[in-house]
């Protein structure tokens, strides 16, 4: 099992300071809106930035050329696609171009910053403050190749929870291999590939503002989806549920037993938000910080530690700085997850698993996706001896 979780840009904060109650991502007044969609925001100043032209884009200074005739690519795609019914409240829209253009920026008819990736192929709009779910809304990418208008719908994921205290002892199934990784950009599907099982989700406890789970493993191919009571189940932090139906989970640092080593992980998250029914969890996004060096000794016990980074660097993936700033870690990051239900699910707590992936006490068990890494090398030096 490699991981229990799912198998054993840019942030805008206002000059102003202004937070109050038109940007803390609630319904204070219960009519289902939040923040700048609410009208009775409609004065506040930071409701009131960013809406029209290139105010919301970069300060490049300067505008698309009026001859496209240089124009190195055009507009290719966009998530959320042009008259799509199920954009995530929460996302930045993207806009990918064919190819770089220094020039590109976006807008859209909600308050928000424009933003462009390092290889100027990405344009990201992203929305001061959650989008209203089941609404409709545009955004346009301008660049040397002209502009381009998207229409798109939210989905339900925001509305209230009927009933939060329903969600107790209900169980979701998460799986990483099924999200997009985005970090490592150039292997993270070939690792998401040696995923072979589900975690399951487990909650345990909703309380005001925080939420209470726990991660089982689920077995192996099998129908219906059950746990595997051979493997240790992982205990979370509580998660913010402040902002309900959005949780949040962070951990400083998440340390647990794999293959007879602790395997760290910095600066973990779990994010997410549950149906309005609690029939799933959408919008889902994993991140986090291998620390190799806990790994090293796995692939030869007189291993330095630096060991795992350059086996890593050898099929594209670079190791960037832990919190101590030696650069030994993995960063990893995972979203659009989405978790169904499972139904019925009889999942308890194990601690004295016997199972070869048996976890104790982790925060946010990412070390999985390392411990893919690790059976990816002894595949590959099996290759070279058979």
């Amino acid at each position: 099992m490699l991981f229990l979780l799912a198998a054993c840009i840019f942030s805008f904060v206002p000059d102003d300071g202004e937070a109050g109650l038109c940007a803390n991502s609630r319904d204070d007044d219960g009519d289902g809106r939040t923040d700048c969609a609410d009208s009775d925001c409609d004065a506040a100043p930071v409701c009131n930035r960013g809406i029209q032209g290139r105010d919301t884009g970069p300060d490049t200074g300067v505008d698309p050329p009026d001859d496209t005739g240089d124009c190195p690519g055009t507009f290719t795609s966009s998530i959320p696609t042009d008259g799509a019914v199920d954009a995530y409240y929460r996302a930045a829209v993207e806009f990918e171009l064919a190819s770089p253009d220094a020039s590109a920026w976006a807008e859209a008819d909600f308050v928000g910053v424009s933003s462009l990736s390092d290889d100027g192929r990405t344009v990201l709009f992203t929305p001061f403050a959650p989008l209203s779910p089941n609404t409709a809304y545009s955004a346009t990418v301008h660049g040397c190749f002209g502009s381009s208008t998207i229409q798109f719908t939210t989905s339900d994921y925001g509305s209230p929870l009927a009933d939060p205290a329903a969600l107790l002892g209900r169980t979701y199934r998460l799986d990483l291999a099924e999200g997009r990784w985005l970090v490592p950009a150039s292997t993270g599907s070939l690792f998401a590939a040696e995923i072979e099982r589900a975690g399951l989700l487990h909650i345990t406890g909703v309380d005001e503002g925080s939420l209470s789970l726990f991660v089982a493993a689920a077995a192996a191919d099998e129908t219906p989806i059950v746990q595997d009571p051979t493997v240790n189940t992982a205990q979370l932090s509580p998660a913010d549920f402040t902002a309900a139906p959005w949780f949040v989970l962070n951990t400083p640092t998440a340390v647990f037993p794999f293959a007879g080593v602790n395997v760290e992980v910095h600066n973990a998250a779990l994010e997410g938000t549950f149906a309005a029914d609690g029939s799933g969890i959408g919008g889902g996004r994993v991140t986090g910080e291998i620390d190799t060096r806990s790994l090293a000794s796995l692939l030869d016990a007189q291993a330095e530690p630096e060991s795992m980074c350059e086996t890593l660097l050898s099929v594209g993936v670079e190791c960037v700085d832990c919190p101590d700033g030696e650069p030994l870690c993995v960063e990893v990051v995972v979203d659009r997850l989405t978790a169904s239900e499972v139904p019925g699910a009889e999942v308890v707590e194990v601690t004295d698993g016997t199972g070869t992936c048996a976890v104790v006490g982790a925060a946010l068990p990412l070390g999985w996706w390392g411990a893919a890494l690790l059976r990816r090398r002894r595949k590959a030096a099996e290759a070279r001896s058979g």
